[in-house]
């Protein structure tokens, strides 16, 4: 840690970080809703103009260097912020540079500040243009040089040294070039520096126009020394200085074939994702210089300063003076300046991540004149007595000293072929140490450091000296960057800051990835199970009938609807149907994978899953289904060919087998199993919509016959039409006047007296005619229209107890509640406001719930009828002895009666242990102090046993057929 507490660093103390961004399309500009907000971290002013120069854009920079926010400052006027005194020659020198055709605009000048002072700052604007080449706006930066004296101040120091020379200095002992030209802009006298600045001697009465030709625009100045809106036309015009940065020998030897590196140079244009191999930085020249610029290298040419000062001579001449300072390192400072906004640029418009880690190395290396460079993952310890270890995504360097190379890593770990050991990360390794610091750490000679150089992947490869920072986080960090010298150097703090500056960059763009993957992710995966969904397997098989159909093979589409499951959730709750959910998605991922290859198992939604097969075989027989294969019962008109039936018939068996095994949840020990339908593409349909349907109506055929998996047929269509009619016509029909009750007697088995019926809801159709209930009341309990369907069957039957009361047949009425209904607190209040409608007593209603829907959702059940029983209100409970029971709870569970279901009653007379059975419950009840009705009674002799065991009441086909009310006697 330095003194000042900023950075970490072996030898020199580093300052803060300095971001900036350069040029940046105004499609980039605007940041999304929950990404990183990149151009507000940056230290430099970001701004984006219209045409007529008024602000559209400002980042956070703006606020902290003039104190204006930048909401009050949007829309306004670039030129309300310029000194007064340096607004004109702003708009003149703006006029200069789209005069001569160029893109880029660089200066300095003076803006204001909230407090009425004003700081000098660097403006560098890129100048947009429509297609038509009109002006459509402008995009830059603003950099605070008020510390530096840059700009009027450089030009005033210029003049300064000017008189200096003027009153008879040697010029030579001046730390800058200076060259005075007369009227003619002939050389009076130069300075030997001026010659070694230019690399030419310059004769007295040279013309300065020899020089135009060495002085090319520095990048993004847009500006030249001749020509009629050069730095020295405006000078002699206006009679101002003028001043501006020139990159030696650019004008005069550019290549106009050379295409700029995307990497390092911040004004190309070329597409940054390719990564480029075919030079490398390292070859340019010596290390860390970058003043020479040798032909044929990356390095930058020398850059120069030049003040063209306008003056007038003690003996009234009029001259003109050339000051010249070397910037070259300035320059440095400002092309990693524009580098980390080219990469910003890049991370900001979604570039692949892979892409900018490569170019990051790349221009990392470049820019500090290294020859290796690395961008290592890191890959966490398993264990915590175990070592984590860094995998190279990108490098740029040598596998051993003197040997050059460059080398993209793949973002997939098994393609990348390392040609060092891998690192180890240990707390006193030196990735370990960058990982676990917030700043930069810089070493300049590892040979000093023996816990350091010892470690393979920086010794075996010759590195002297290094310098590192962590990409990311501390508590979630990606990895590290690290440029390394063969060398001994010193870093300096400019250059870590560097560093750390591009791993902030890679850091949010890493980040921004995989906030954009889990995006991508959430949308094309079932949040519940992981499982893919609709809009995942719909993609897959789009690209599994595409594929086959160039293959000669088939899709084979299987849809799963889990049997009974709505009984789980209503009863037990939606979180125990989750987790019964999750383990069959377990289950069939498990099994699918051992049966197929690259099939994908989808959740669509509730209860139904989809196993795609992507391709079975077509074989060259087609025969009958059922005479091909006795795997599972299908369809048997469906014809298909014998391989394709029989692999997707074994994968359908092999699931549903899966789903045999008990799940055990909550200290319940539950069993599912599943209806599943099978369609092939392109037989039955080459597109998504068309296979779902189809499989859709196998499912449906299959769990209406208890077939378990059935293939399409189109037998089968009709009844899938009459499901989504009859789905679509509910609502409807609960609404309007299509469904009506019958009711079937409930009769005393002592006396044979008719004591009340029970209301049995039937739907007249327009078209399919009068429908029982089978067929439609799983619709309403899977489509939320159970609660009206309710309400109406109530209000119905209440309607018909009125008039057989006021008739004087005063018979109680039964009407059927939904395990949902236990959930709904406003039955109390319906049912009471029914019987007020209809002015009937509480006596006349009877409210009949499932033993499963009273039993396991036990705090609701008591709640509800218990209420419900203060109410006044006869409350039985249907289906007694198909369920679990806790005879607690059936001790305290204030109801009246039970009814025992069906299955016990039907073979009564010939099965001694459903006579058992029968005895217990009938006792029980009665122990209990409760009512017993039989359900299913069809014959005399079933009937007269009843009677002898006790019972109550009866219900059946013996005793009474539901009727229509005039069927009531």
């Amino acid at each position: 840690m330095s003194p000042d507490g900023d950075v970490e660093h072996a030898n020199p103390d580093l300052p803060a970080d300095a971001d900036t961004l350069g040029d940046i399309p105004p499609a980039v500009m605007p940041v999304g809703a929950g990404l990183p907000p990149l151009l507000d971290t940056l230290s430099e002013v970001v701004f984006r103009t219209d045409p007529e120069g008024f602000w559209t854009y400002l980042n956070q920079a703006w606020t902290t260097l003039t104190g204006f926010s930048t909401a009050e400052s949007l829309g306004r006027h670039f030129l309300e912020f310029v000194h007064p005194e340096e607004r004109e020659s702003t708009t003149a020198l703006f006029m200069a540079v789209v005069a001569g055709g160029a893109d880029h605009c660089h200066h300095q000048t003076r803006y204001l500040r909230r407090d009425g002072g004003y700081r000098w700052i660097q403006l560098r604007a890129t100048i947009m243009r429509g297609p038509d080449g009109i002006i459509v706006g402008n995009v830059g930066t603003i950099v605070d040089i008020t510390e530096g004296r840059l700009g009027a101040e450089a030009v005033g120091e210029d003049a300064v040294l000017l008189e200096l020379a003027s009153r008879g200095t040697n010029p030579d002992e001046m730390p800058v070039g200076v060259a005075v030209y007369d009227h003619e802009l002939r050389l009076l006298r130069g300075s030997g520096v001026v010659d070694r600045m230019l690399g030419v001697t310059q004769p007295v009465g040279a013309p300065l126009a020899r020089l135009y030709p060495l002085f090319g625009p520095g990048p993004g100045a847009g500006r030249s020394l001749g020509g009629e809106w050069g730095l020295v036309a405006v000078a002699v015009r206006t009679r101002h200085p003028q001043l501006a940065d020139f990159d030696l020998g650019r004008a005069a030897s550019a290549d106009p074939d050379r295409k700029p590196d995307p990497d390092t140079d911040p004004h190309a244009d070329a597409d940054p994702d390719p990564p480029r191999t075919d030079r490398t930085p390292e070859t340019a020249g010596s290390e860390g210089d970058e003043r020479a610029g040798p032909e044929g290298s990356d390095l930058p040419p020398r850059a120069l300063r030049v003040s063209v000062i306008p003056f007038v001579h003690e003996s009234g001449a009029e001259l003109l003076a050339l000051v010249l300072h070397d910037v070259t390192d300035l320059r440095r400072v400002e092309r990693q300046q524009a580098g980390l906004a080219r990469l910003g640029q890049r991370a900001l418009s979604g570039r692949n991540v892979p892409a900018l880690l490569a170019a990051a190395t790349r221009m990392v290396a470049s820019m500090l004149g290294t020859p290796l460079c690395d961008l290592l993952e890191h890959e966490p310890a398993v264990t915590p007595d175990a070592a984590g270890r860094l995998v190279a995504r990108a490098t740029v360097g040598a596998d051993g000293p003197g040997r050059v190379s460059l080398t993209h890593r793949a973002a997939d770990r098994t393609a990348a072929v390392r040609r060092w050991p891998v690192p180890r990360v240990t707390p006193t390794s030196f990735a370990g140490q960058v990982l676990e610091r917030d700043r930069p750490m810089a070493v300049d000679d590892l040979r000093n450091r023996p816990e350091l150089a010892d470690e393979p992947w920086l010794r075996d490869r010759g590195v002297v000296s290094a310098v590192g920072a962590r990409i990311g986080g501390r508590t979630r960090p990606y990895g590290i960057l690290a440029a390394h010298s063969v060398v001994q150097r010193q870093f300096t703090s400019d250059e870590a800051d560097f560093v750390q500056s591009v791993a902030n960059v890679l850091g949010a763009a890493i980040e921004r990835d995989r906030y954009e993957v889990r995006i991508r992710t959430m949308a094309m995966r079932d949040p519940l199970t992981g499982l893919a969904n609709r809009t995942l397997l719909h993609q897959r098989i789009a690209a599994a009938v595409e594929l086959a159909g160039t293959r000669g093979r088939r899709v084979a589409l299987l849809l799963m609807d889990l049997d009974h499951f709505k009984e789980i959730n209503d009863t037990l709750g939606h979180a125990v149907g989750d987790r019964v959910l999750c383990e069959v998605a377990r289950r069939l991922t498990s099994t699918v994978a051992e049966q197929a290859a690259g099939a994908t198992v989808a959740r669509l939604g509730g209860d139904e899953f989809a196993i795609l097969l992507p391709s079975v075989p077509a074989g060259a027989t087609a025969l009958p289904v059922a005479a091909a294969t006795t795997v599972l019962p299908v369809a048997a008109a469906t014809t298909l060919p014998v391989a394709a039936a029989t692999t997707a018939l074994t994968v359908a068996a092999a699931v549903r087998a899966a789903l045999t095994e008990r799940i055990d949840v909550n200290g319940f020990g539950l069993h599912v199993d599943g209806s599943v339908g099978i369609a092939f593409a392109p037989g039955d349909g080459r597109d998504a919509g068309a296979l779902l349907r189809c499989a859709d109506v196998a499912m449906y055929g299959a769990k209406a016959d208890a077939a378990g998996a059935v293939i399409y047929s189109s037998d089968g269509d009709l009844y899938h039409r009459e499901r989504l009619e009859l789905l679509g016509g509910l609502r409807e029909a609960i609404e309007g006047d299509q469904l009506l009750l019958h009711y079937q007697p409930k009769i005393d088995l002592r006396t044979g007296a008719m004591r009340a019926v029970e209301a049995l809801v039937r739907w007249q159709h327009p078209r399919h005619g009068l429908v029982q209930p089978g067929r439609f009341i799983p619709f309403a309990e899977q489509s939320n229209l159970v609660r009206p369907l309710t309400r109406r069957v109530l209000a119905m039957a209440l309607d018909q107890a009125r008039v057989w009361w006021e008739a004087g047949s005063e018979l109680s009425v039964a009407v059927n509640v939904s395990a949902r209904m236990m959930h709904d607190t406003d039955l109390l209040a319906t049912v009471q406001a029914e019987l007020t409608r209809t002015r009937m007593p509480p006596e006349a209603l009877e409210l009949e719930l499932t033993e499963s829907a009273v039993m396991v959702n036990r705090r609701n059940a008591m709640k509800v009828v218990t209420q419900i029983r203060d109410a006044g209100i006869r409350m039985s409970v249907d289906d007694f002895g198909t369920g679990y029971s806790s005879l607690a709870y059936l001790r305290d569970l204030p109801v009246h009666n039970l009814k025992i279901d069906k299955s016990f009653v039907l073979n009564l007379a010939s099965q001694p242990r459903d006579e058992s059975i029968v005895r217990s419950i009938i006792d029980l009840a009665h122990n209990l102090r409760l009512r017993v009705i039989a359900e299913g009674i069809e014959t005399a002799e079933v009937c007269t046993l009843l009677r002898q065991l006790g019972c109550d009441e009866g219900q059946g086909y013996f005793l009474g057929h539901p009727v229509p009310p005039a069927g009531i006697g």
